[in-house]
């Protein structure tokens, strides 16, 4: 998520709580029973794609950017590029949320 710190600062909290809110609120009833999302701290999110839905990866991604986009400027918030999704391929094991984040962080 972009732009969170000046939406605080010249909005309030109040603006990025509820904006926050209706992201979190928005985006589960899209993909209620294709993906599961996680807040891990701060602005960083992770979403889960469940198995049958791998093929739909990239139009998922999208719809992500387009409801993100969409919540930006119902608050009037100008920004360009409110959000930026990274895309990780299938993986094999158990891994929790936070670890599959982690090992992410390490990548990069």
């Amino acid at each position: 998520m972009s732009g969170f710190g000046e939406i605080n600062e010249l909005r309030g909290r109040d603006t990025g709580n509820n904006l926050l809110k209706d992201i979190g609120a928005s985006l589960s009833r899209e993909f209620e029973n294709t993906a599961q999302f996680y807040r891990l701290d701060g602005l960083r999110f992770l979403t889960i794609i469940m198995d049958e839905e791998d093929g739909n990866v990239a139009e998922i991604s999208k719809k992500i950017k387009n409801i993100i986009s969409d919540l930006y400027v119902a608050y009037n918030i100008p920004i360009r590029y409110p959000c930026a999704v990274g895309i990780l391929g299938e993986i094999k094991e158990n891994v929790s949320p936070i670890e599959l984040f982690d090992r992410c962080e390490q990548r990069t």
